[in-house]
């Protein structure tokens, strides 16, 4: 349970660098008023946004308001005092409330375009004409905010300043020279507003972002597809082989301990339309521990391990005719294994080897895994270092400058990873990564990797307090040999690319977009499989915001010429 999102971010890049309220947020308010607080009144607050419009009670009174909303069916209502730095979120039927920073909360409530325009506005806007208009019974001051440099003449918003209050009664945001959303309170009434309506109850508790995420949840037993049913009667196959498959065939492949699998697919068709998608799964006795993604075209994944300890792959055919031939190999790995909560494991070393330890966060449960991780010799600690790893980070360790260490000990204290140990002292066969890759240089992918033409992105945001990233847009970019990260903004003349690796069909990416003064740093990856792709990346703006979003792509044909 989690206030909703409006969100918005499409090029040019300059809108949501110029104007991060606007574009992210979507939503602006006036800023830099000294309010006046000898008034109390009650009035109906009506958001309009993309054509759909909710209205909810609103309550002023000395420099604090109220809002009240349903989340989830449940009553709740938010409770802002304007010279505080946070705004607080409150539950009356679990009597609990939840303190949340005000740059965190413009993401979190839409509605609330007062605090997204105190955190947007000395930026990223400027006053460009003040004047007097009459909005119904009030008499208003109109100011108008445009973008600063370089895009001061475009029209940022539009605000109604009711004099009498010394606040704002409507705002006006607008985005491409069209209004993008309206904010007004109607049906104002004056008067002494209802004892205790604007303060927290002593009873109440506070409770942190995450216990109010898990409030209100009911826990829905997902629904078995028909298909799982009759996975147990088809044939186990051991590769190498090589198969004919039909629309809605499954087949399983063991996987043995220690070695790599890797498929290549070989569809009917030359034209997209025609192309075959494969659904892949891992599984372990028996029972689906993860999907695996689904690959089109003439992809080639490659698995070099399973995760979570799986002993077959689970193939489902979900379009075409392809034909599939499927390799193993022995693989580098020691160890894999999958750590979730509260979690103390230790992994002895086998003598003579050089180790390389791999820690990579688990992004499904959206949750900053962290703990440490203990390098011993015997009974003796030789070094212990911590980690705090987000949105399916890695992070690794060279044991073998810890000499003669022979354990390694991993105490998670929240979230969830997979520990990864192999064997670095000898050369596997993977994918490849040559020096360039390694020194951040334009490698590029194979086509087998990705199918370059024209993709749908679409992207959300990862908020905190929301149960599933909020959508955000969609939009369409064509993906080329020369230009294969999934974000339009590395394209443009004012972004520098200070990191790009590619490693088989992941793409990992740094870059800086500058604006002026304004500078926003984005780091992120993205997995092409076939005619799909799906990734995760975080936006930095300044010293202390950072976002985080979610990616997917489909391939829907061609680039135009």
């Amino acid at each position: 349970m989690a206030p909703g999102v409006y969100h918005t971010w499409e090029q040019p890049v300059s809108y949501y660098l110029a104007s991060l309220a606007a574009v992210l947020v979507s939503l602006t308010v006036l800023m830099g008023i000294r309010w006046a607080y000898a008034v109390s009144f009650s009035a109906d607050m009506v958001v309009e946004y993309k054509g759909k419009t909710a209205k909810y009670p609103f309550y002023y009174t000395d420099g604090i308001y109220r809002y009240d909303k349903t989340e989830d069916g449940i009553p709740v209502y938010f409770l802002v005092k304007q010279k505080a730095d946070y705004m607080t979120f409150v539950v009356p039927s679990k009597k609990v409330y939840c303190k949340v920073p005000k740059e965190a909360a413009f993401l979190m409530a839409p509605e609330n375009v007062i605090e997204a325009q105190s955190f947007a506005a000395p930026k990223y806007y400027q006053l460009v004409s003040e004047s007097k208009e009459r909005l119904g019974p009030f008499s208003c001051k109109k100011q108008v905010y445009n973008h600063r440099k370089p895009m001061e003449k475009i029209k940022a918003s539009e605000v109604w300043i009711a004099e009498k209050y010394r606040f704002p009664i409507k705002i006006l945001t607008f985005y491409k020279g069209k209004v993008l959303a309206r904010f007004e309170l109607k049906n104002i009434k004056e008067g002494q507003l209802k004892t205790g309506l604007l303060i927290i109850p002593p009873e109440f508790n506070e409770i942190t972002i995450e216990q109010l995420q898990k409030l209100g949840r009911q826990p829905q037993k997902p629904k078995r597809p028909q298909w799982r049913a009759k996975v147990s009667a088809v044939p186990l196959l051991s590769p190498p082989f090589e198969k004919r498959l039909n629309q809605g065939d499954i087949i399983r492949v063991k996987v043995v301990k220690g070695h790599s699998i890797e498929f290549r697919m070989e569809s009917s068709g030359k034209e997209p339309a025609s192309w075959a998608r494969v659904e892949y799964y891992a599984f372990k006795n028996g029972k689906l521990v993860k999907n695996l993604g689904i690959f089109g075209g003439s992809a080639t994944p490659k698995f070099k391990e399973p995760p979570h300890g799986a002993d077959e792959i689970v193939l489902r055919v979900l379009k075409g005719t392809p034909r599939l031939w499927a390799g193993s190999a022995p693989s580098n790995l020691i160890k894999l294994e999958h750590l979730r909560g509260s979690s103390v494991k230790f992994y002895s070393l086998p003598k003579g080897k050089r180790v390389k330890l791999t820690l990579t966060d688990d992004p499904s449960d959206q949750v900053t895994s962290h703990g440490k991780v203990l390098f011993c010799r015997g009974s003796r600690t030789v070094a212990q270092e911590g980690f705090r790893l987000r949105g399916g980070a890695s992070r690794s360790w060279d044991v073998g400058k810890f000499k003669k260490v022979d354990t390694i000990f991993v105490k998670l204290k929240k979230g969830a990873i997979d520990v990864r140990i192999e064997d670095v002292s000898r050369t596997v066969s993977a994918p490849v990564q040559t020096k360039e890759i390694e020194k951040g240089l334009k490698v590029l992918p194979s086509p087998s990797h990705i199918n370059y033409g024209l993709w749908k992105i679409s992207r959300a945001v990862v908020v905190p307090g929301l149960s599933k990233p909020a959508p955000m847009d969609r939009i369409k970019l064509c993906i080329t040999k020369d230009h294969f990260i999934p974000l339009k903004e590395s394209r443009l003349s004012n972004c520098k690319i200070t990191n790009l690796k590619v490693e088989g069909s992941k793409v990992i990416w740094d870059f800086v977009l500058t604006a002026g003064d304004i500078k926003m740093v984005c780091h992120g990856q993205a997995v092409y499989r076939g005619d799909t792709m799906d990734g995760v990346y975080q936006v930095t703006v300044g010293e202390k915001t950072k976002i985080n979003y979610k990616l997917t792509g489909q391939r829907i044909g061609k680039c135009d010429d």
